[in-house]
C-alpha cells in the first residue's frame, strides 16, 4: 500500500537523509491521493510535520537555495504544516531555523497575517521585537493597520522602541513613524546618534530619509576610496545607496512638521556643496568641513556627526595639517579641522599623552585614536589607553565601538602591523574590551581569527557579537577542510551556546556560493540525523551531499525495466 511505501521512504538508508521523502510525501498530497482515506491521509502528513521538527526539511526559504518548496493543497495538509511552523515559532528557535519555518508557511499560507497579529499581542521586549522580524521575513508588516504597528512600536522601552523602529523601516513602513511625532523624533535621535538609519529602500519621500542619506557613514567612507570622481557628492551618495534615480528631486521633500522644516532648512544650506564633485571632497576639507559645521549648528555635537569628522581626516592630502586646532577636545572650534590635525599626528606620543591626559570629550578622543594612531602608538600607549577603557561604561562601550565600525576601517593595519599587534596582545595582560575595539583596525580575515583565538567572550555586553564572530570563523574554516571533525563539533558547540543566535544573509551567501566544497558523505549522514542540532549553512550542505549520494546510487526505473524484463 502507498502509505506503508512512503513510511519505509522516511527510513530507506539513503534517502532518509535528504529532502526526498518530504518532497514526494508532498508532492502525492498536493494531487490529492488521500483525500477520500482521511485516516491515511492524517498518517502521510505526519510524515511532513515529523520532518520539522526535527529540523531536517532543508531550504525551504526561496531567497537562499530552494527550488523544491513543499506546496499542500488546502484539504490535504496545509493546514496542519501550517500551525506547527507557528507553533514552533512560537518557541522562538534559532534564527537560520525561524527562516526555514516562515519559508514553509510563506510556500502555504493560510491566515498569516491574523496568526501573527493575535500572538504579537502576548509578547513583550526581546520576543516581541523576535516575532516582529518573523513578520518582516513573513512579508505581512506592509498589510498590517498603521495604529496597530504603531502600538506595538510603541510598548517597551527606548532600547526595544529603536529598535522596532529600524524593522519597519526595513519592512518600508515610514507612514507608522511619520504619523507618531514621539516616533519620529525617537528615529532622527537614533540616526544622529549613529545607532538608527532610514534609508528609503524604494523612492525618497520624507526630509527624515534624505538626512539619513546625508549621514550614511558607509557611502561617505567610499567617497574618499571613489574612482567616480566627476558627478556630485550628493549623486554619488545616491548611487552608493542604490535607492534613487539621477533625476530624482532630492530636496523636494514633504515637510509636514517642525523635524521636517529643521531638515528643509539643512538641506537648503548644505545645497551649494552637494552640488560639488566628489573630487573637491576626496583631497580638501574644505567641503567636509562646511557640512559638518552646519549639521553640528543645527543638531549639536552627536556620535553620526563626530563619526564623519573622524571620516573627513582622511582626506588624501599632505598639505592639510591645521598645526593651531590642537586641542581636540575644545568644542568651541572646528570638529573636523581639530580632527584632522589629531590624524595628522598619529605617531605623535607627546600629543596623544597630551589629549588623554585630560578627560574632557574623552570618548571622542579614545575613537579618534583607536581609528588613527599608528601601531607602534597604540602599543606605547596600551597601559594608559587600556586603563582609560576600563572605567568606561556599558553605553560608552558600544559608543565607541559603533563609531568604530564606521571610521577603522579607513586605517586598517597592514599584514607586519597586524603581527606586531597581535603579538604584544598575545604577550601583554590585556583588556578584553581593548582587544576587541582595535580589533577593527584589523581586515577581516585576521580580524575573525584574533577574535576567535584571543577573545573569550566572558563579557556580558559583547557575548552575542563575539561569538557570532567566532562562529563565523569556524564555519569558513570548516569549508576549508570539511573532514575536519572536531571544527564541525566546536561549531556545534558555538551554535548551542547562543541563544540569540542572529543569523546574517551576508553568512549564509558568502560560505554557500563561494565555497564550492562537498562535505563527506559519511560526515554528512551524521548531521542529518541531527540537523536541529547544527546551523541551517552546514545542515543545508550535508542534505547537498546526501542528495548527490543518493543520486548516484538510484537505479533509473527504465533500467529495472530492462533488467526485469517489465515488457517482454
Amino acid at each position: 500500500m502507498l502509505i506503508h511505501e512512503l513510511r519505509e521512504l522516511q527510513q530507506d538508508k539513503v534517502l532518509r537523509y535528504t529532502n526526498y521523502p518530504r518532497l514526494i510525501t508532498s508532492q502525492i498530497l498536493s494531487d490529492w491521493v488521500f483525500t477520500q482515506y482521511p485516516v491515511l491521509l492524517k498518517d502521510v502528513i505526519e510524515i511532513i510535520l515529523n520532518g520539522i521538527n526535527i529540523g531536517s526539511i532543508i531550504n525551504q526559504d526561496s531567497r537562499y537555495a530552494s527550488n523544491e518548496p513543499i506546496l499542500l493543497p488546502n484539504e490535504c495538509g496545509r493546514t496542519e504544516i501550517f500551525n506547527e511552523c507557528f507553533k514552533q515559532l512560537k518557541l522562538f528557535p534559532k534564527k537560520d531555523y525561524a527562516i526555514e519555518l516562515i519559508g514553509v508557511i510563506r510556500n502555504n499560507p493560510l491566515d498569516n497575517e491574523n496568526v501573527w497579529k493575535r500572538e504579537a499581542l502576548n509578547y513583550s521586549n526581546n520576543d516581541l521585537i523576535k516575532w516582529l522580524e518573523y513578520g518582516h521575513l513573513l512579508q505581512i508588516i506592509y498589510k498590517l493597520d498603521t495604529r496597530f504597528l504603531g502600538e506595538i512600536v510603541m510598548k517597551d522601552s527606548l532600547d526595544y522602541q529603536e529598535r522596532k523602529i529600524q524593522i519597519l523601516i526595513q519592512s518600508n513602513r515610514f507612514d507608522v513613524l511619520e504619523e507618531s511625532r514621539y516616533l519620529k523624533e525617537t528615529l532622527l535621535n537614533g540616526i544622529l546618534k549613529n545607532y538608527l538609519f532610514a534609508t528609503a529602500r524604494r523612492k525618497l519621500e520624507s526630509g527624515i530619509q534624505f538626512l539619513s542619506m546625508l549621514l550614511n557613514t558607509y557611502s561617505l567612507k567610499n567617497v574618499l576610496k571613489s574612482e567616480n570622481e566627476n558627478i556630485s557628492f550628493l549623486e554619488y551618495l545616491s548611487q552608493t545607496l542604490s535607492s534613487y534615480s539621477s533625476s530624482e528631486k532630492y530636496f523636494d521633500f514633504k515637510v509636514n512638521d517642525e523635524i521636517d522644516l529643521g531638515i528643509k532648512k539643512v538641506a537648503d544650506e548644505l545645497k551649494p556643496i552637494l552640488d560639488r564633485p566628489v573630487i573637491e571632497w576626496k583631497v580638501a576639507l574644505e567641503n567636509w568641513d562646511s557640512f559638518v559645521e552646519v549639521l553640528r549648528q543645527h543638531y549639536g555635537d552627536t556620535w553620526i556627526i563626530n563619526a564623519i569628522a573622524i571620516i573627513s581626516s582622511g582626506i588624501k592630502s599632505k598639505e592639510e595639517k591645521y598645526e593651531s586646532f590642537s586641542e581636540l577636545g575644545n568644542l568651541h572650534i572646528s570638529l573636523c579641522k581639530r580632527t584632522r590635525c589629531a590624524r595628522m599626528k598619529s605617531g605623535n606620543l607627546s600629543f596623544w599623552r597630551t589629549q588623554l591626559n585630560f578627560s574632557k570629550e574623552i570618548n571622542y578622543k579614545l575613537c579618534v585614536y583607536l581609528t588613527w594612531a599608528t601601531s607602534k602608538t597604540i602599543i606605547e600607549m596600551y597601559n594608559v589607553v587600556s586603563d582609560l577603557i576600563s572605567k568606561l561604561s556599558e553605553e560608552e562601550c558600544l559608543i565607541i565601538i559603533r563609531t568604530l565600525k564606521s571610521t577603522a576601517e579607513l586605517s586598517t593595519f597592514n599584514s607586519m602591523q597586524s603581527s606586531e599587534m597581535i603579538t604584544f596582545l598575545k604577550g601583554s595582560n590585556s583588556n578584553e574590551m581593548f582587544n576587541y575595539m582595535i580589533s577593527f583596525r584589523l581586515s577581516e580575515s585576521t580580524r575573525d581569527e584574533f577574535i576567535y583565538k584571543e577573545i573569550g567572550g566572558e563579557s556580558n555586553l559583547l557575548s552575542d557579537e563575539i561569538y557570532e564572530v567566532k562562529f563565523d570563523y569556524l564555519v569558513g574554516e570548516y569549508f576549508r577542510n570539511p573532514n575536519d571533525i572536531d571544527l564541525l563539533n566546536r561549531i556545534k558547540e558555538v551554535y548551542s551556546a547562543l541563544p540569540n543566535f542572529s543569523f546574517h544573509d551576508y553568512i549564509f551567501y558568502r560560505h554557500y556560493h563561494e565555497n564550492k566544497v562537498i562535505i563527506p558523505y559519511e560526515i554528512s549522514k551524521n548531521i542529518m540525523a541531527d540537523a536541529k542540532s547544527y546551523p541551517r549553512i552546514i545542515a543545508s550542505m550535508a542534505e547537498k551531499a546526501c542528495r548527490q549520494y543518493a543520486n548516484r546510487e538510484i537505479i533509473h526505473v527504465g533500467k529495472i525495466a530492462n533488467d526485469e524484463k517489465w515488457f517482454d
